[in-house]
């Protein structure tokens, strides 16, 4: 059987790398780039949420108006629907 080539790593490739001067700043620069990337990201998402909540509080706002004029609607119908049984029902008489 023949092991496998992970096993078989050679003195170069398990070697550490040293990076040069200018690698060593660009490496450090593109850190700081993600950095503020996620920060701003973080920022964001924040603010959306924030925004969020607040659209939320708007939508349940509206929902509830709603509701009551819909309530109040069918307890008008349903006033109005009584009223007329009543008016037939002496009517009738």
């Amino acid at each position: 059987m023949h092991a496998p080539q992970a096993a078989n790593k050679s003195y170069m490739s398990q070697r550490a790398v040293v990076m040069e001067k200018d690698e060593r700043a660009a490496t450090a620069l593109l850190q700081q780039m993600q950095a503020v990337q996620k920060e701003k990201g973080a920022k964001r998402s924040a603010k959306q949420a924030e925004r969020r909540a607040e659209r939320d509080k708007e939508r349940e706002k509206a929902d509830e108006i709603k509701t009551s004029k819909r309530k109040r609607a069918i307890q008008e119908s349903h006033k109005k629907t009584g009223q007329l049984e009543l008016k037939r029902a002496r009517q009738a008489k």
